[in-house]
């Protein structure tokens, strides 16, 4: 009886193989890469739009939003703490330099700048303060930042109804290339736009359309 014999590969076939496969890995993980990147900028996009759409609930209820916590006179010779959108000091009636301490921009503090801002009363969540690829690159070392994005337009400026302005061209919220270094400023101006998303910034306008920059 003649006994059939398997021939194994080669070194040489085997290194082929091997090849191949890390030509084809190497084709196929920055696809990937992409594809993560792009579901992170779809979420992005999401949640300024979610910001926007609080924003517009909290102007239909008469009040607006504030790109910028500010002192005001209290009519009694003295200030108080009028606050934005997020609000950096953790009660009213300091004094004009600030002193009692400001919140930080990540962890429980940063968590506590955003529940006494005005807005996360309409926004529900605060998940949707922070793009997930802000966070996911962990800049200036913040991997627990609360906040990536500023607010373009002070909505409050002259006592401006937010719904007579003009939706296609009023920008209103966006990713913050600022926040890295001055977390404590929540507004921005669209040339501070944050490139978080493949050297793209995402800003939402007044009307919900989201621009890339």
């Amino acid at each position: 009886m003649k006994i059939k014999r398997f021939r194994g590969f080669t070194l040489i076939e085997l290194l082929v193989v091997v090849a191949i496969i890390l030509v084809l890995a190497a084709l196929l993980i920055p696809a990937f890469g992409k594809g993560r990147e792009a579901a992170r900028n779809a979420r992005c996009a999401s949640n300024l739009r979610q910001l926007q759409l609080a924003s517009l609930n909290m102007a239909m209820g008469g009040s607006l939003p504030q790109a910028e916590s500010t002192w005001q006179p209290d009519g009694l010779g003295g200030t108080y703490h009028l606050h934005g959108w997020v609000a950096w000091y953790d009660k009213p009636g300091l004094s004009a330099n600030g002193s009692g301490g400001a919140y930080a921009w990540s962890g429980a503090n940063g968590y506590a700048s955003i529940t006494n801002g005005t807005l996360l009363e309409f926004a529900k969540s605060s998940d949707i303060y922070v793009c997930p690829s802000f966070a996911l690159k962990s800049y200036c070392g913040q991997s627990d930042a609360m906040r990536s994005y500023a607010m373009v337009t002070n909505m409050s400026v002259g006592g401006a109804n937010i719904l007579g302005l003009q939706g296609a061209t009023t920008a209103l919220y966006c990713d913050d290339n600022y926040v890295k270094n001055s977390p404590y400023d929540p507004k921005c101006g669209t040339n501070e736009v944050g490139v978080w998303h493949n050297g793209k910034g995402n800003i939402v306008f007044l009307d919900g359309h989201i621009e890339r920059q």
